[in-house]
């Protein structure tokens, strides 16, 4: 958006640009320093063209009004002189409060004036472009007068070879429709020679109070590559109209090798070329946009093609708010709405005059239903404001901020360094403030396994620990024992030994003995072998309960410690042994003479081997700052 914010202190419009999101790659915002047109390019692949086409959008103040510009043609046509040094696909549309009549947009060139010399040949005629596409070259237009910015608007048009679309072609040519109170025309299409055969259409619509009080829309359609669009598009089918989204299924680690073979080789070898053969000067954002869309859209087919597309039910809230109405938009809003809705659905069905009369009513009264409304929020909030300022300034605040994002500050790294560094500082002589000794028991715990940045970092300023951030247990409780490698696993575990085995219920209730400890739960291959190894359980032939049963539910499998899901279709790792035997209500763990591990589903009653796990003990710890204001 550019508003108009320094024009007048008072709200007074400004220019926006919107465009569906599946557009979003394609399109590029232009910075500019004149504020009487906002500009923006999009990719000339969507036109199927070789540069990227530019747009205007104009707003230019009515003549004799404070606002009021002579220079605003001539600032607009400085920065069309600047873009048409990159791109001959120019278009400006908008309001230019300019009113034109029927005279002529272009310079007549008289071939036979230059006699025998051939002139004519080096000169370029811009009207030649109306004539292969067979435009009519005069325009027509149903307003006859004319005021001092239409004759600008007409010089700017003549000096850059620009034509004015309006009363030209599409539904408007021979027409040259009013679009200001059906009166005037002051809104125009303008385009440059050479984006002339990309415009499919020109109309100017009927007026709706909901867009202008006074204005009618103009519609301008294009010539477009639709699958160049649809390749940069989000994997969303935007023009669905059920309520249902199509998204590439989750990552599947089991089929790396069909991703790296579905991944499409020539697109990557054509990607490879482009950039080994692009003019380094030449590249600019619009250019590394458009290899990065390349590049992702090359990984976004191979994952369509190896783990296919699913439907899923769209998000009724979009965006971080959601699709929220106002707080003012009410009951009676929504019935105006509906009604209106209603009758501009009746009227494309049959296009008659007393339906056509019946919608323009139905408009009115929305728009009238939807002005009060807003009107008489916009009072009541004013009052409520005026009186909460004194009363209670909180709510008066919380009511001002109410939907402004708390950006948070950006801070230099830098800057953030040296102020710890200088915090932690120790005392440079005797008559510095002197901090509080720190605890030793209290220095021992920050400095542990997680704690010893944070002690580090703050140190000095520490007065205190009470509670906070995790750190694991250095030592187990007497009986368990840590793995060698506590990479695999940093758990305490016990093994009750070769000669202590028990049925399942049994074994649970010495590990539940300790507190905090359960029945085996298993997560990895490394982790049962490295326990294997540790306690010397025996190289085949092993059954290790674990703490996998279904006594809550049957069939439905859960480690009791901590309420874990088991599935026998989605092991962690090893096999299912005896898959046709029925299953049983406790779940153990058995090495075959292979050395290979399978899951068995047993009866509970059976004596098996057992070992016990204990999660590290978390201690939280917060560090309180001790906080010296010095006055002098």
């Amino acid at each position: 958006m550019k508003n108009r914010k320094t024009v007048t202190s008072r709200r007074s419009g400004g220019i926006i640009v919107g465009y569906t999101e599946n557009l979003k790659n394609m399109i590029e915002i232009k910075e500019t320093d004149c504020k009487y047109v906002m500009w923006f390019q999009v990719n000339g692949k969507v036109f199927n063209l070789d540069k990227p086409v530019v747009f205007g959008v104009v707003y230019i103040p009515p003549e004799y009004t404070k606002y009021s510009s002579d220079e605003a043609i001539n600032q607009i046509e400085q920065e069309y002189l600047r873009f048409s040094n990159y791109s001959n696909y120019i278009c400006l549309l908008g309001d230019f409060n300019a009113r034109t009549g029927c005279d002529d947009d272009f310079v007549i060139i008289d071939e036979n004036e230059h006699g025998d010399n051939n002139l004519s040949d080096f000169i370029e005629n811009p009207v030649n472009a109306l004539k292969d596409l067979s435009f009519p070259i005069k325009r027509v237009n149903m307003d006859k007068g004319k005021n001092r910015y239409g004759n600008m608007l007409l010089n700017f048009c003549k000096g850059n070879g620009v034509f004015i679309l309006n009363g030209r072609m599409g539904r408007d040519q021979n027409i040259g429709r009013f679009t200001c109170r059906n009166a005037s025309v002051v809104d125009y299409c303008i385009s440059s020679p050479g984006l002339l055969k990309s415009f499919k259409d020109f109309e100017v619509l009927d007026s709706s109070k909901l867009l202008s009080d006074v204005h009618n829309p103009i519609s301008v359609t294009f010539y477009c590559n639709k699958n160049v669009v649809n390749d940069h598009a989000e994997n969303v089918d935007c023009n669905s109209h059920d309520n249902t989204v199509k998204k590439i299924n989750r990552w599947d680690s089991e089929k790396i090798k069909d991703f790296q073979n579905n991944i499409d080789v020539e697109k990557n070898v054509e990607l490879e070329y482009k950039l080994c053969n692009t003019d380094l000067n030449d590249v600019n954002k619009n250019v590394i946009n458009t290899f990065i869309g390349d590049l992702c859209n090359i990984f976004v087919r191979c994952g369509q093609a190896t783990f296919g597309i699913s439907s899923v039910k769209r998000n009724k809230n979009k965006g971080e708010s959601g699709n929220k109405n106002k707080p003012w938009f009410d009951v009676e809003c929504k019935f105006a709405r509906q009604n209106y809705r209603k009758l501009k659905r009746r009227f494309k069905s049959k296009n008659s005059c007393q339906n056509h009369l019946d919608m323009l009513n139905a408009e009115k009264v929305y728009k009238k239903v939807l002005d009060n409304k807003n009107r008489k929020f916009r009072n009541d909030l004013s009052n409520k404001i005026q009186n909460l300022r004194g009363n209670n300034p909180k709510e008066f605040w919380k009511i001002l901020n109410k939907g402004k994002k708390k950006k948070q500050p950006d801070i230099d790294i830098g800057k953030l360094h040296d102020f710890f560094k200088n915090l932690n500082a120790a005392p440079e002589d005797d008559q510095s403030v002197r901090f509080p000794d720190i605890d030793p028991m209290q220095t021992t715990t920050v400095g542990g396994a997680d704690g010893g940045a944070v002690g580090g970092a703050v140190g000095g300023a520490v007065g205190g620990a009470d509670g906070g951030a995790d750190c694991p247990a250095v030592t187990c409780p007497v009986g368990y024992s840590k793995l060698d490698d506590q990479q695999i696993s940093p758990n305490c575990y016990l093994f009750g030994g070769l000669n202590d085995i028990r049925n399942w219920q049994s074994a649970d209730d010495v590990c539940t003995s300790t507190n905090g400890a359960y029945l085996l739960v298993p997560d990895s291959l490394n982790e049962i072998n490295a326990l294997r190894r540790k306690f010397g359980i025996g190289d085949n032939d092993v059954d290790v309960w674990t703490g996998a049963n279904d006594l809550n539910s049957p069939g439905n499998f859960v480690f009791k410690g901590n309420n874990k899901k088991f599935d026998f279709n989605a092991l962690p790792f090893g096999i299912e042994n005896e898959p046709d035997e029925p299953r049983g209500s406790c779940v153990e763990l058995h090495l075959n003479s292979d050395g290979v591990w399978g899951w068995d589903a047993d009866s509970c009653t059976d004596s098996e081997y057992y070992i016990c796990e204990l999660p590290v003990v978390s201690k939280n710890i917060a560090f309180k700052a001790n906080i010296y204001v010095l006055y002098s």
